[in-house]
């Protein structure tokens, strides 16, 4: 499990008809606490609150790389971001575009860091990311950065010849 709980003991509560585990656990911390037993079966509660303060102060459970505030990969980081969204977040209202279509992220891109690593180089202030084949996935020999206006005019030159069942074009130059 990955979560910071030791069970120290454990007892139903009766409520009604019907009843619920509960259990004595101490966290990693040193705090012991009364917890629902099947949040921690379940990974629902990880701790006490402490990993969440560490994650937010950035340590060594829940590293921050920082990129997202620095001003030469804010850009990249937002780009980076999106993209892995609209692949892997069903609630993201692009899913139905990417992921439910196939579009997958490289695994090496998991990371920022290999993100960065890969796509910096060709990044420039107002890019956006693109992939060059359509009908495949995001990795980098894919993957292309364009201006809002290149990625649009790109798009718009897909769809010029595709037409809808009554032979009407979908869109037109």
């Amino acid at each position: 499990m990955n979560n910071r709980w030791t069970i120290l003991d454990s007892w139903y509560v009766k409520t009604g008809k019907s009843a619920y585990r509960k259990c004595l656990a101490v966290c990693i911390c040193g705090t012991q606490k009364e917890v629902n037993y099947e949040n921690i079966i379940k990974n629902k509660s990880r701790s006490c609150g402490c990993l969440h303060k560490e994650i937010i102060k950035g340590n060594s459970w829940g590293e921050k790389h920082g990129y997202r505030k620095q001003k030469d990969t804010k850009g990249i980081y937002h780009s980076w971001r999106a993209m892995k969204n609209r692949c892997n977040n069903l609630n993201h209202p692009d899913y139905k575009y990417y992921g439910a279509k196939g579009i997958k992220v490289d695994l090496n891109w998991k990371l920022f860091e290999n993100f960065l690593k890969d796509m910096k180089n060709t990044w420039f202030e107002g890019a956006t990311l693109d992939r060059i084949d359509n009908s495949k996935g995001y990795y980098k020999e894919n993957c292309q950065w364009l201006t809002r206006k290149e990625n649009t005019i790109k798009a718009l030159n897909e769809y010029e010849h595709k037409r809808d069942w009554h032979g009407r074009y979908l869109c037109k130059l």
